[in-house]
């Protein structure tokens, strides 16, 4: 199929969600002439693993494979005893793949009580997610009459099992529900109704991948946002339940949904399973193993992990697992540890997955840039540790484990993290509610400064955006915003500014501030140069060498991060 490539009209949604309205602009864009996903048969079913506990899995049916196959992760879930298997599994055009090994399974029904048992292979990964991307939810009658072997198939999530026609031979039934003209169908099975086939959607012409969904946000001039019910509690629930320790730094809880014990499932065999593949990766990478020992030393060093003491933190709460990003162009943090706070439990639900979100606090960032540049004299900083300068309170602690050694002589520890984590849901919200409660509880130590005021509406996330006409007002304001977060236990660092006296007990290597968007690095490129005071757009690099077509710089050009649209005005022709 072609894609038919024209200069269009393209919609796309508003970023203010409760506004049905849409957005009409003019862009370069690809549409395919038919916006239909073809679903395959998937299905949620009970393994027994090792200890006698199920585990929610998903499954594909494949009717057209000779075997039914395992992930190596869902296989090191289950824990169960492997029986060797020297080989090759071949699939669609000869490729092969190479065996792990062969276990036996028990499988049980979600929506009765019939069980099976069969053999399957284990693979390092079996397919992408399926369906490709999540679809919208369908609102067909019929759903209401029958029980779903996958009641969330329109969402696009990982096939942990593939079974092949053996078992879908021994678990077909009579019966099929046709919706409508063009629309997928339900066939009847032991494990419950499954639904495969067409699926169209006539909701958008096009379907715009992350990095052009927030470059189409980044533009877009934000609205206030009407706050959900669910917001409102977050707030009056961050009220009611932060505190202030003795030295000046924050308490916090994390806002959850209602029914969190009941919903969260078995996490401690699936992080162990994952820390081992992280450890075995570490020991072939020596360097990487040396600068992930540092963090996780820190982290211990400064208190923000300890190890679990208490038998009840032990027997519930949640394991996250973690990993390294590793980032070049940081001038001090090359290597990050992330916490992944959104792998399901044995519920099938995650530790994200059941805690509120809360309302967007952030500063519109296009307008945050305009208003900081009207100034004379501009100046950034950031605060360092953000996140691990507020604290956790020692109740939610036990939905922070992780397990961690040093080395493979040692037995594997759990510790859980006393700080808010990056990687959590609720990480940004309650990281800007600290900076409002702060400037309201400092606010009568400082009565004749804008300090408060610039916490409350100057910061992007840990990026400080703001200036003055006045040297001097400059550099009392300075003064002022490191002590008022000093009290609440953060460092202000990394100033860089227009105004040289600004910066004469600074770091004259810094030179550059980036904008940070979110948690992608995609889409940076804005950076300012105070010296010069001037902003400067990196090229991205990833045009090939041969002469570029319009269409290839018109697409590199989109890429820029660029909130005011300063790049707006460059064109092809």
């Amino acid at each position: 199929m072609t894609p038919d490539v024209s200069r269009s009209r393209l919609h796309v949604p508003r970023v203010v969600k409760h506004l049905p309205q849409q957005q009409e602009i003019n862009t370069l864009v690809s549409l395919p002439s038919d916006p239909a996903e073809i679903l395959l048969a998937t299905v949620i079913i009970k393994i027994q693993a090792a200890d006698g506990s199920y585990k929610n899995m998903r499954a594909l049916l494949d009717q057209g494979s000779q075997i039914s196959i395992i992930s190596e992760n869902a296989a090191q879930l289950l824990k169960i005893p492997r029986q060797k298997c020297n080989g090759y599994i071949s699939g669609i055009g000869n490729t092969e793949n190479n065996c792990k090994g062969k276990i036996s399974i028990k499988c049980l029904s979600i929506v009765n009580d019939y069980t099976f048992n069969t053999d399957v292979f284990i693979m390092k990964k079996l397919v992408r997610n399926l369906p490709s991307y999540t679809l919208p939810k369908p609102n067909w009658p019929e759903l209401n009459h029958i029980k779903l072997a996958d009641s969330e198939f329109y969402k696009s999530s990982p096939i942990d099992i593939l079974f092949g026609a053996d078992v879908y031979s021994d678990i077909i039934l009579d019966g099929i529900c046709r919706f409508q003209e063009r629309f997928p169908i339900a066939q009847q099975t032991q494990l419950g109704c499954i639904i495969t086939g067409n699926y169209k959607t006539y909701q958008c012409n096009i379907i715009l991948n992350n990095d052009i969904q927030r470059f189409w946000e980044v533009e877009d001039i934000h609205e206030p946002l009407n706050m959900s019910q669910e917001d409102q509690n977050c707030i009056e629930f961050f009220q009611n339940t932060t505190s202030r320790r003795d030295d000046g730094s924050y308490v916090v809880k994390i806002p959850f949904k209602e029914n969190l014990e009941e919903k969260l499932g078995e996490s401690k065999s699936k992080s162990i399973a994952q820390f081992i593949q992280l450890e075995n990766k570490l020991i072939k990478k020596p360097y990487l193993a040396r600068d992930y020992k540092l963090f996780i030393s820190e982290y211990r060093e400064l208190g923000h992990m300890i190890p679990v003491v208490s038998r009840a933190a032990v027997e519930s709460g949640c394991y996250l697992s973690h990993h390294c990003v590793q980032r070049a162009e940081s001038s001090t943090t090359k290597l990050r540890v992330v916490f992944n706070a959104s792998s399901k439990t044995s519920s099938g639900f995650s530790l994200n997955d059941l805690m509120c979100r809360g309302p967007n606090l952030q500063q519109d960032l296009q307008t945050l840039i305009l208003k900081w540049r009207q100034f004379k004299y501009g100046f950034t900083a950031d605060i360092e540790k953000m996140f691990r300068n507020i604290w956790l309170h020692s109740e939610h602690q036990k939905f922070q484990k992780i397990i961690w050694r040093d080395d493979q002589s040692q037995p594997l520890g759990e510790f859980q993290l006393a700080t808010v984590t990056y990687g959590t849901k609720a990480a940004p919200f309650l990281a800007m509610m600290i900076l409002k409660r702060l400037a309201i509880d400092e606010r009568s130590n400082y009565p004749y400064s804008i300090a408060p005021a610039v916490l409350e509406s100057s910061f992007y996330m840990d990026d400080l955006l703001h200036g003055t006409h006045s040297a001097q007002t400059a550099i009392e304001l300075k003064n002022d915003l490191i002590k008022i977060l000093k009290s609440g236990g953060f460092n202000l660092r990394k100033w860089r500014s227009n105004l040289p006296v600004l910066l004469e007990d600074m770091n004259d290597s810094e030179k550059e501030f980036d904008f940070k968007h979110q948690e992608s690095t995609k889409t940076l490129g804005l950076r300012w140069n105070p010296n010069a005071d001037e902003f400067i757009f990196y090229p991205i690099n990833s045009i090939p060498n041969i002469t570029p077509t319009k269409r290839q710089l018109l697409s590199e050009i989109s890429k820029f991060y660029d909130p005011s649209g300063w790049m707006g005005s460059v064109g092809a022709s």
